[in-house]
């Protein structure tokens, strides 16, 4: 059976001549098997995202179980419109209560406690809820990329999750990762507009540098603006350039690339009036390491003493 609207052919177990045929259509490099049964075009699965490319590992599941997994984690994640972290979409997240799905290829499995409260049910499939998902992925996770889920969970469940979320580690029998939780549960922060503002803020405190207010109103002849980072002991601000901002409708308000980047650099020079040591930095600059460098040259301070920094 083809399932259009997910790209995914379905093949009843017990073999038979459509199962032969699609073993010839693996063998040929055409299609490739997501579980026992259930199979993708690969010219299809080319083109799809990492969330989407999960997403059909997600289905394959469902599809091929017998009861219905939980998922967990990254899983739970995409269902909850959390960002993901591409690396981790190459495999399934799920919960179990025993044997079940361990060793399954393709599959992470989790031996962990869950109340039937921190079940939730997202387009037909079960997850993990919002609180519960934020704190295993905290504790299963690396630090930067659980900060950026972190963030997005706080602001979305306001300032109660973070002792909600507290509750949800004391009550899943964990043995480790406890202070991981801890770590990030204490950095987060719902006032992080984007992931890669999250990931700034995680470099911007392991490099040493004073930590930064977010999202501070600044006001200049009248007008309010908002940095995404301000130091203002030292007159100092941040920028986070993503790219939405210059590909989608919603952020170019009706005109083109060229316009916002006019619009943004008029911004930059009237909040200079107030913030002179201004610095700004893209994706790029964040994975090429170049945010020290960057804070650095416009005088953005280091803490003077050793602490404790984010790990």
């Amino acid at each position: 059976m083809w399932d259009e609207a997910r790209g995914l052919l379905l093949i009843e177990a017990g073999g038979g001549p459509a199962a032969r045929a699609l073993s010839r259509m693996v063998a040929s490099g055409t299609h490739l098997r997501l579980r026992p049964g259930v199979y993708a075009e690969r010219a299809i699965w080319s083109r799809l995202t990492s969330d989407e490319r999960l997403q059909l590992r997600m289905v394959a599941l469902v599809a091929t179980s017998r009861t219905r997994p939980v998922f967990s984690h990254w899983a739970a994640g995409l269902l909850l419109g959390l960002p993901v972290a591409r690396r981790a979409t190459d495999a399934v997240d799920v919960i179990v209560d025993a044997t079940r799905f361990r060793g399954v290829v393709g599959v992470r499995a989790h031996l962990l406690l869950l109340d039937a409260s921190e079940v939730v049910e997202i387009e037909g499939m079960l997850c993990t809820s919002l609180l519960r998902t934020a704190v295993d992925v905290a504790a299963d996770g690396g630090f930067e990329e659980a900060v950026v889920l972190a963030d997005v969970v706080l602001r979305r469940a306001g300032t109660a999750a973070r002792a909600l979320a507290h509750e949800a580690l004391e009550a899943c029998g964990r043995r480790r990762g406890l202070a991981k939780v801890a770590k990030v549960l204490a950095f987060a922060d719902g006032r992080s507009g984007s992931p890669g503002e999250s990931i700034s803020r995680v470099r911007i405190d392991r490099a040493g540098f004073v930590r930064p207010e977010l999202q501070v109103e600044i006001v200049v002849d009248g007008v309010s603006y908002w940095d995404d980072f301000d130091w203002e002991e030292v007159l100092g601000a941040g920028e986070f350039d993503g790219e939405l901002k210059y590909r989608e409708d919603r952020y170019r308000q009706g005109g083109s690339a060229a316009d916002v980047v006019i619009r943004e650099k008029n911004r930059e020079n009237r909040m200079r009036t107030k913030r002179p040591r201004f610095a700004r930095w893209d994706w790029a600059d964040l994975m090429d390491g170049r945010l020290e460098s960057i804070l650095r040259a416009v005088g953005i301070p280091k803490h003077g003493g050793n602490r404790e920094r984010s790990a």
